[in-house]
Formats: structure tokens, sequence, C-alpha cells
């Protein structure tokens, strides 16, 4: 039998879980840059379209999160950690 989650935990992990949600993009290139492998492998793609396509590649790659997470894209962040992107959108549930 599951067990139930108390309410204050359950207020709390909703709390995470927006802000997690919010950064998700962000995150997602940070991780990008910290995987070599990865990181190539972006490098690759962009290379293979002369670095014109940038912006294309970077929101076809949020596009692909919001997807895999079944979230949708809200407010402009322009503060990224990621050195990969200048801005993203902070995503959240389709309420």
């Amino acid at each position: 039998m599951p067990r139930l989650i108390s309410p204050s935990v359950g207020n709390f992990m909703e709390d995470v879980l927006q802000r997690f949600d919010s950064e998700l993009i962000d995150l997602v290139f940070c991780y990008i840059e910290s995987h070599r492998d990865l990181l190539n492998r972006y490098l690759d793609i962009l290379s293979e379209q002369n670095g014109r396509q940038l912006r294309m590649t970077n929101s076809q790659i949020a596009k692909s999160v919001c997807q895999h997470y079944e979230l949708v894209s809200g407010e402009i962040k322009d503060n990224p950690n990621s050195k990969l992107v200048q801005s993203y959108s902070s995503l959240h549930k389709n309420d």
C-alpha cells in the first residue's frame, strides 16, 4: 500500500518542483555543458549548420524538454547559468 505524503512535504515539494520547472531549460543546457560527450554532440550539431541556426537548435532542445515533461513555456529569463544560451523560457504545467 503506497504511503501518503504529508501536507507539509507535499506543499514543500510543490514549491521545489515549481522552481525546478521554471529553471529546467537552463539546467538542461548546464547538464549538456558539464558532460563533454554531450557538449561535443551539441557542438557537432551546430557545426553541421555552420552555426547559423543556434537559436533554432536551442529552441528545438527546449521544445523537446517541454514535450518530454509535458510542460509549457512561460516567461523569458535573461539570467541563465549556462553559457550555451543567452536566455531561456521558464516552464510550468498547463493548468
